[in-house]
């Protein structure tokens, strides 16, 4: 979108040019401030909006400007999906027919899928993450792990260690609970990071219509408002500089 003094003024019939320099400098600061505030409620509105994704939509948000009293505030093309959402969709068929699956003993394909298991709720409004994140706490607090694996990862270069949850009486979604875990160098006591995994199985025997089926997501459609809120706010700078427009 673009906040355009010079397109504003030129729908009330006003150019720029005709303005007194000490005039056109204080709205030039005036919508440059603008900008920068619309710059800002669209990161308001997708922390409101957007949760796990949040981030990266922020990442794609820009202002710049385009000429003088011209700024641009826009969102990368590459997030678009997140703005305007998605229909549902089935994933398993290229989740199974992936190139790190591999092929059963009976001859169908399936591959393991890694879910990350985190200690604060993506969406701090939904009970059941809150409840997960409490549970991964807890079994960690108290439980056992065994090592299985250790070395530089080829990936990231850093000294890592992979765990194996050791106890069995844990809440069914921490099933086979991994911890990994990354050092700065290897011999140090404490990791710089650790993350938990649970594993899940992607089968061309299960049914895609029930498994691994993706509900779709509405997306963040900010757009339409925050356009309507600039637009808004453009038309009181007008009528404070032009009372009679």
């Amino acid at each position: 979108m673009k906040i355009s003094l010079k397109a504003k003024l030129e729908e009330l019939g006003i150019q720029i040019k005709d303005l007194t320099a000490d005039i056109a400098q204080h709205m030039y600061v005036v919508i440059a401030r603008l900008a920068n505030l619309t710059y800002n409620k669209a990161v308001e509105m997708t922390n409101d909006r957007l949760h796990g994704t949040r981030q990266d939509y922020i990442n794609a948000l820009h202002l710049q400007e385009e000429g003088t009293g011209i700024f641009v505030v826009y969102l990368d093309p590459v997030a678009n999906h997140l703005e305007e959402g998605y229909p549902p969709f089935a994933m398993l068929p290229k989740l199974a027919q992936g190139p790190k699956s591999k092929v059963s003993k009976e001859g169908h394909r399936y591959v393991r899928i890694p879910m990350r298991q985190k200690m604060s709720p993506i969406n701090p409004q939904s009970t059941k993450q809150k409840d997960f994140a409490e549970a991964l706490k807890s079994v960690v607090k108290s439980r056992r792990f065994k090592k299985v694996k250790e070395g530089v990862s080829p990936k990231t270069g850093k000294f890592t260690t992979i765990e194996r949850l050791v106890d069995k009486d844990v809440p069914k979604h921490l099933k086979g609970l991994t911890r990994v875990r990354e050092y700065k160098k290897e011999g140090d006591k404490k990791p710089a990071s650790s993350a938990y995994f649970t594993f899940r199985t992607a089968s061309e025997k299960q049914d895609p219509n029930s498994h691994w089926f993706h509900p779709g997501f509405r997306g963040a459609n900010l757009w339409p408002d925050l356009e309507k809120w600039t637009e808004q706010e453009l038309d009181k700078i007008v009528r404070d500089f032009f009372p009679s427009s």
